[in-house]
């Protein structure tokens, strides 16, 4: 799967330094690489549509923001109660703060 700033396969072929690989060598990756779909919506705000999500599965792919989970992991989402689905409440996601921006006091060091 590509990741940034490769997203695609002719990004991948031109990304490849062609002094360290040759040209069949860099072909030989460029036929081997997955397609790549982009994808809008982040993993983060899929999360937080998952726990309002409806119970069939199928019916996710109609939703803005849910499309992009495929069916067999939506349903195991749904059959295991991940990520807060049936709740209707945000997800919780775990973002840890500085402690100076949680206590508004610098953190002390310690010897």
């Amino acid at each position: 799967m590509a990741r940034e700033p490769v997203g695609t396969v002719n990004q991948l072929y031109h990304a490849l330094d062609s002094e360290f690989w040759t040209r069949p060598e860099r072909a030989a990756w460029r036929r081997r690489m997955a397609p790549n779909f982009p994808m809008p919506a982040s993993s983060t705000s899929v999360r937080d549509l998952i726990p309002g999500a409806p119970k069939e599965a199928a019916a996710w792919a109609e939703i803005e923001g849910l499309s992009s989970v495929i069916t067999p992991v939506a349903s195991y989402i749904i059959k295991h109660r991940l990520y807060g689905f049936g709740t209707r409440r945000k997800a919780v996601t775990a973002i840890r703060m500085p402690k100076e921006k949680r206590t508004g006091r610098k953190p002390v060091r310690r010897r």
